[in-house]
C-alpha cells in the first residue's frame, strides 16, 4: 500500500515556516512540513505482519492521509498556481483519501477473515496525485510520501 495514499500522505501541525513575500515559497515550506510529518508517521507505522494487524495498519495510514489532506487544504495557495495545485495535488489527494476510506471499510467488513483480506490486497487503492508535478513544483517530500 502506498504510504501517502494512504499519504501523501501528508500532515499535522504546521510550523510557521516563512516565505517572506513569495507566496509560492511560503506554500512550499508549509506543505513540505505537512508532508514531512505525514511521511515520518507513515514510515514509523509498522507494516502488517498478520491478518490481525492489517486493519490497524490501514486505519493508521488512512488517518495519516486524512490529516495531511485537511492540513494541506488549510494552506493559502499561491494565486498564480492555485488551479494547477488544485487539479494535480489537492483534488487527486481527495480522491486518494476517499479511496483509502473505502478500502478501510472493506477491510473492516472482512472482520478478520483471512481469505477475504487476502482478496482485498489486490484491490488496494493506488495514488492518483501527480508526484512528478509535486516534485517539479518543489514539493520533494510530498512527492516522496506519495511514491
Amino acid at each position: 500500500m502506498k504510504r501517502l495514499l494512504l499519504v501523501v500522505p501528508v500532515l499535522l501541525v504546521l510550523s510557521a515556516c516563512g516565505g517572506g513575500d513569495d507566496p509560492k515559497a511560503a506554500f512550499v515550506a508549509k506543505a513540505e512540513a505537512i508532508c514531512a510529518t505525514a511521511k515520518k508517521a507513515a514510515d514509523e507505522t509498522p507494516q502488517p505482519t498478520s491478518v490481525a494487524s492489517l486493519e490497524v495498519y490501514v486505519d493508521t495510514v488512512v488517518d495519516i492521509a486524512e490529516t495531511a489532506q485537511r492540513d494541506l487544504l488549510a494552506l493559502d495557495l499561491p494565486e498564480d498556481d492555485a488551479a494547477d495545485l488544485k487539479a494535480k495535488l489537492l483534488d487527486p489527494l481527495a480522491v486518494d483519501v476517499t479511496a483509502g476510506k473505502d478500502f478501510q471499510a472493506k477491510v473492516q467488513a472482512a472482520g478478520g477473515d483471512g481469505s477475504k483480506l487476502l482478496g482485498l490486497l489486490s484491490s488496494r487503492p493506488k495514488p492518483t496525485v501527480d508526484a512528478a508535478y509535486a516534485k517539479a513544483y518543489g514539493l520533494t517530500t510530498c512527492a516522496e510520501a506519495i511514491a
